[in-house]
């Protein structure tokens, strides 16, 4: 039994928070078993690995023949030639674009265009694709596409591939393998994408109490484990690969996450997030350690994305800034509520690769909707540049750290054109940037650093009415 201070919310000091008490198991380490676990039973000692899985590369069951099937969806459909003999044959590298880059095309195609893709896949050479890779647009196609087609996916897929892709999620776990008891102080780690940030991983950990780190991804991990622990200070470090939205139902990993003192959102695509475990009982333990200051929170690009009270879905592929400055209400300009509740985050919505993405006019039409909707009043974003992150402590003040820059954006005005298919116009949009070592109280929404500015858009062009009025 912990106790463990609150993360104070706007007009209210952490002080005059009242104490959450957080309870945990702390018997014997053990946790509620899950298909993705190991049996406990047969662990190795400390400091080895959980769940080390052979390394299965996606191949097809066996190659397609021409034994004959049926276009009707059966989940008796063979993958002969027959099936897919009218569809064209696809490059790997297009095929694995087309599904990596604009899964929203997967919803509605047949048995037989969904077998030539996974063939596509499947058969690119390593100068294409890496079997990571591969494993992720196989998982996407998988559960993308419609249920009367996924049976027909399975008939081809080899079977130790299909059987790790049909479990709700799967884990790796190195470090200490029994749950460590830590006091944290919260606060939350908001990273812009790109080069990750040391020293927010260290600030992080040294939060956490140097306990216990999970990470929750929806595509292959890439060595996160083995970062963090570098960096030194951590019992242990774990990563969760959710693969379907049972996952965020089971026991197993909701007990994950009331252990861990620590909560790192990866980076990836947002939409698959919002589609996994969008008010789900994940997403109610995580808001329910965050509000009771038993975390410390953080993401990086797509993690940083879903992190603000609103956030933007990219369920229709990204919008660029451009676009939506054109047309507010464009298919691409999907914004979200409350897939997370990060009290230091109300009202607030975040943007990622800001500087080298330009995404500037994308958070200024984003803010404008928000105020057109009257989904929040002032609107406020933060948008954060690659390599870069905000550190935001138990009191709403954060501090930028890494090598770019952070910018605070927030408008009292209401846009005076914000409809679909006409470009955006509002004044009075402010813009604060910050650079490393600068700090702001994104609470509060205060601070003296860095450097403001004020702009508006016109017909869905940017400008500084002060460069304007000058030209006059």
């Amino acid at each position: 039994m912990t106790k463990i201070p609150a993360i104070g919310v706007s007009g209210q000091s952490a002080t005059e928070t009242p104490f959450c008490t957080v309870e945990k198991n702390r018997s014997d380490g053990a946790r509620p078993q899950s298909s993705a676990d190991s049996d406990w039973s047969t662990l190795a000692p400390p400091m080895s690995r959980l769940c080390v899985e052979p390394n299965i590369k996606p191949t097809l069951k066996a190659p397609l023949s021409d034994s004959p099937g049926s276009r009707g969806g059966s989940p008796a459909v063979a993958s002969g030639s027959a099936v897919t003999a009218d569809v064209p044959s696809i490059d790997s590298r297009a095929a694995i674009d087309r599904i990596s880059d604009r899964p929203e095309t997967l919803d509605n195609i047949s048995p037989a265009e969904a077998l030539q893709l996974l063939r596509a896949v499947v058969s690119a050479p390593e100068s294409v694709a890496t079997a990571s890779d591969k494993t992720d647009a196989v998982r996407t196609l998988y559960y993308r596409v419609d249920a009367f087609v996924r049976p027909v996916l399975a008939t081809a897929i080899e079977p130790g591939l299909l059987q790790m892709l049909t479990l709700a999620f799967r884990s790796w776990r190195i470090g200490n393998m029994q749950d460590s008891v830590r006091v944290t102080k919260p606060g939350m780690v908001l990273m812009g994408g790109g080069a990750d940030v040391d020293e927010a991983f260290r600030w992080m950990i040294d939060r956490a109490g140097g306990g216990d780190m999970l990470s929750l991804r929806a595509s292959e991990p890439w060595g996160f484990n083995e970062y963090v622990m570098g960096l030194g200070g951590l019992q242990s470090a774990e990563t969760v690969l959710l693969q379907n939205r049972d996952a965020a139902s089971d026991p197993a990993l909701i007990d994950k996450v009331k252990h861990a003192e620590a909560i790192w959102f990866a980076g990836g695509d947002q939409s698959n997030y919002m589609r996994l475990w969008q008010d789900t009982p994940l997403a109610e333990a995580i808001d329910q350690a965050a509000q009771c200051g038993a975390l410390v929170g953080g993401g990086n690009s797509a993690g940083l994305a879903i992190l603000g009270e609103y956030y933007y879905t990219a369920e229709n592929n990204s919008v660029d800034s451009p676009e939506a400055l054109a047309d507010p209400y464009s298919p691409r300009m999907t914004i979200g509520h409350n897939l997370q509740k990060f009290p230091s985050l109300r009202g607030i919505i975040t943007d990622t690769h800001f500087s080298q993405r330009q995404r500037l006019g994308r958070l200024v039409t984003f803010l404008a909707r928000l105020a057109a909707e009257n989904k929040v009043w002032p609107a406020r974003g933060i948008g954060i540049d690659e390599g870069t992150a905000l550190v935001v402590d138990e009191r709403g003040v954060g501090k930028v750290l890494g090598t770019g820059s952070v910018y605070l954006v927030d408008t009292s005005e209401k846009p005076s054109v914000c409809k679909p298919c006409a470009p955006l116009s509002i004044e009075h949009v402010r813009v604060r940037k910050l650079t490393a070592g600068e700090h702001f109280d994104v609470v509060h929404w205060v601070g003296t650093d860095g450097v403001t500015s004020e702009l508006a858009v016109r017909k869905g062009v940017l400008v500084d009415p002060a460069e304007v009025a000058a030209a006059k």
